[in-house]
């Protein structure tokens, strides 16, 4: 993967495609002045280290070892977050999970209303300010936090979609009302194909994610699951940070996935 400032941060869709759920004032503010500002300062301070090559998620992974860079490891760390974060909206998506994802859902915790309930439930009991996970490990959906600059793949998950619970990200729309805001984007906002292409583009059995198919998924790791660490889509195409970070084409907006409910 390419080294971290050679792309910049940016949605993958318009300014306003959040809309009514998150206004455009408060996207551009959160992507520019919280996203952009710790991309910056994450390449300032990589600058003249040993890790100036490597990709932002490596570099997550290589800090976080090391006590001597927890400055950096911070925030690359909050880097990767919130491009996951941008990635697991999308416009006219949210309602019920579909697909693999939907089935370990429903088999964790046995009716997606009961997992959409663990999650504000979870989101109401962080103290502070942090993150909210859905994440694969050992064959299981689960449901998470991690406070301010921690993330949860470096602890053995493999983070599928995250919603950010600092509050400059809900503070503009939705005030102190946290439980509104994860409400409002399980409802309208999570893209439920993209956490689905994640899952499927771990190298693990089948019948671990929720599908009666057998034989082994090869694909690549989670390095190859998440935002810019992305190096496959569901094809195999090769991608660089350009496409990657590029807005979504025309066409590409709707429901997360056909038929859905909404929570």
């Amino acid at each position: 993967m390419p080294p971290l400032e050679t792309f910049c941060p940016a949605l993958p869709y318009e300014w306003d495609d959040l809309e009514p759920v998150l206004s455009r004032k408060a996207v551009e503010r959160h992507l520019t002045q919280h996203h952009r500002r710790l991309h910056e300062l994450a390449v300032a301070a990589v600058r003249g280290t040993p890790f100036e090559s490597l990709s932002l998620e490596s570099l997550v992974r290589v800090t976080a070892l090391q006590p001597r860079y927890r400055r950096l490891c911070a925030l690359a760390t909050e880097a990767w977050n919130h491009d996951l974060y941008w990635r697991s909206l999308r416009p006219a998506a949210g309602g019920e999970a579909c697909g693999p994802v939907g089935a370990l859902i429903r088999s964790s915790f046995r009716s997606f209303e009961l997992f959409a309930r663990r999650m504000k439930q979870v989101a109401g009991e962080l103290r502070g300010n942090g993150w909210l996970w859905v994440s694969w490990r050992a064959g299981a959906i689960e449901v998470l936090t991690t406070q301010q600059t921690r993330t949860p793949f470096t602890d053995g998950h493999v983070p599928l979609l995250t919603i950010d619970l600092w509050e400059h990200a809900y503070y503009p729309d939705y005030d102190d009302s946290r439980g509104a805001y994860v409400a409002a984007c399980l409802r309208n906002l999570i893209d439920w194909q993209s956490a689905n292409q994640r899952l499927l583009r771990l190298s693990v059995p089948r019948r671990q994610l929720g599908q009666p198919q057998r034989g082994v998924i090869q694909q690549p790791g989670l390095e190859g699951t998440v935002g810019m660490a992305d190096r496959q889509d569901a094809k195999g195409d090769e991608h660089g940070p350009e496409q990657l970070l590029a807005p979504r084409p025309e066409g590409a907006k709707g429901a997360a996935c056909a038929g859905q409910s909404r929570v």
